[in-house]
């Protein structure tokens, strides 16, 4: 899927003169009579995701020897988040979690993101659409005309109210939320040849496999940050 996909888009806008309460008019009729109601709302499914490891899977050596060469090129798809690759997440599950999508709560389940074993890439093409939350925003106007003596002049009052309810939600590059599958060598090994002669130790023995950090397992899939707050404006507008 590519960065810009929203599969469902809905956008309405709208126009309403309130009928006159006053029917006699006077003072009191140009303040109630004549308001309008004018806004724009809009409804977008979210910006997909793709998801790759962090970590010792993407060290040098751990991709060389999972392909048996040097010559490989990393795994990085469009709006992905994470270093290039040579293997990806396997899915055992579904990761999307319901629930309701503020700081703290997790949208993703780690625990249906798996490792590949040793000499296995994991699916280059994800049976699992990830999502971020949907947007939804309503921006709303409430204005009246009031007449300057003879003639056209007239005075326009607006009330703006833009995303009124106050929403807010995670940023669309998914930077607000914890997207990183990090990885961690389940067996390191010293004494390993160099090639030259030498031997180097704290090296990971890629076939003993490899494990999520604590991190990753406590925090994977949290909304850290939300974005967006209401705006209020007022203004005069005169015509001659």
């Amino acid at each position: 899927m590519l960065a810009y996909d929203r599969t469902h888009i809905l956008n309405v806008s709208y126009n309403y003169q309130f009928p006159d309460l006053i029917s006699k008019g006077g003072v009191l009729g140009s303040l109630v009579n004549g308001w309008q109601v004018s806004g724009i709302t809009s409804w977008a499914s979210g910006v997909p995701i793709s998801v790759g490891f962090q970590g010792d899977t993407t060290s040098p050596g751990v991709q060389q020897a999972f392909w048996g060469t040097p010559d490989h090129v990393g795994y990085r798809v469009q709006n992905a988040v994470a270093t290039g690759s040579s293997i990806t997440p396997v899915f055992t599950c579904n990761p999307v979690l319901g629930g309701k999508n503020k700081v703290g709560n997790k949208i993703l389940d780690v625990n249906c993101m798996g490792i590949p074993a040793f000499g296995q890439s994991g699916p280059f093409t994800s049976p699992q659409y990830i999502r971020m939350p949907s947007r939804s925003n309503w921006d709303l106007t409430l204005f009246k005309n009031f007449k300057l003596g003879e003639g056209n002049r007239k005075i326009q009052f607006r009330f703006g109210a833009f995303n009124i309810f106050n929403q807010a939600v995670p940023g669309t590059l998914g930077q607000d939320i914890d997207l990183r599958l990090d990885t961690q060598c389940n067996v390191r090994v010293n004494g390993v040849p160099n090639g030259i002669g030498g031997t180097v130790d704290n090296i990971c023995d890629p076939t003993k496999g490899f494990s999520f950090t604590s991190q990753t397992l406590e925090n994977f899939g949290k909304i850290v940050l939300q974005r967006g707050h209401r705006v209020v404006e007022l203004a005069l507008k005169l015509y001659f």
